[in-house]
């Protein structure tokens, strides 16, 4: 696809998150070749199609693997977390939102750990963000679930996960009301998970979902489900 505007210089690591008021895409931060944490934010319009730098007031610094999310009731970007560099830099223990209108930052509480390259969803009627594994702020691969209530400004710790993992990839199933979420990698191995895992907001636990076949071991991958027809498109 030909853009126009001004796009993002190479990298990867950044974080992305679909605006449903705007339709439009928000990314920020990623990493170049030198490995160290960008912090610009751009967002780019598919019918244009045209990439903005953004200009904004304060927030969060240069990060790699950040969680971004959208909150469309209040109009919010959420940025949760990251990784410094990967010199030895640790990662960020913080929460920031941002006015897509006024382009203002806000920092908000942010009790949960810091945690980088993990698996996210976020439900857009109860307006919670669910948070898995990842690395910790020394490179270690986590379990953990976290639970951030944007209405009250809490973050729950909901225990451990089905399994240690990172770089895999999760998305909000409404339908269901559930996350879902699969593979990611295993510390020590050349091959990922091939599982897919389901929690349930409401109970908070987690569960296997069984399937006759699957897309096999792996990790740093996407995900995306289609509502319309409950079809999980996993790339």
């Amino acid at each position: 696809i030909k853009t126009t505007g001004e796009p993002p210089s190479a990298r990867a690591y950044q974080g992305s998150v679909w605006d449903t008021k705007r339709n439009v895409m928000w990314t920020f931060g990623g990493a170049g070749a030198d490995f160290k944490g960008k912090g610009e934010l751009h967002r780019i319009d598919p019918a244009a199609p045209k990439w903005e730098r953004m200009t904004t007031t304060g927030g969060p610094g240069p990060r790699l693997n950040p969680t971004l999310a959208y909150d469309p009731v209040v109009d919010r970007l959420i940025v949760y977390s990251g990784l410094i560099g990967f010199g030895g830099e640790g990662a960020v223990q913080d929460l920031w939102l941002l006015d897509p209108v006024k382009l203002t930052w806000a920092l908000k509480t942010c009790s949960a750990p810091a945690r980088w390259q993990c698996a996210s969803a976020f439900d857009p009627a109860s307006r919670q963000l669910v948070i898995h594994g990842g690395f910790d702020t020394a490179y270690k691969p986590q379990n953990g679930t976290w639970i951030y209530e944007a209405p009250t400004d809490i973050w729950t710790d909901a225990g451990d996960g089905p399994a240690v993992s990172d770089a895999h990839a999760a998305v909000w199933d409404a339908a269901g009301k559930r996350v879902l979420m699969y593979g990611g990698s295993i510390m020590g191995q050349r091959e990922g998970h091939a599982r897919m895992w389901a929690f349930d907001l409401l109970g908070r636990k987690w569960s296997d979902v069984e399937s006759a076949s699957g897309p096999g071991p792996r990790a740093y991958h996407v995900m995306a489900l289609a509502p319309e027809t409950s079809t999980l498109f996993l790339f």
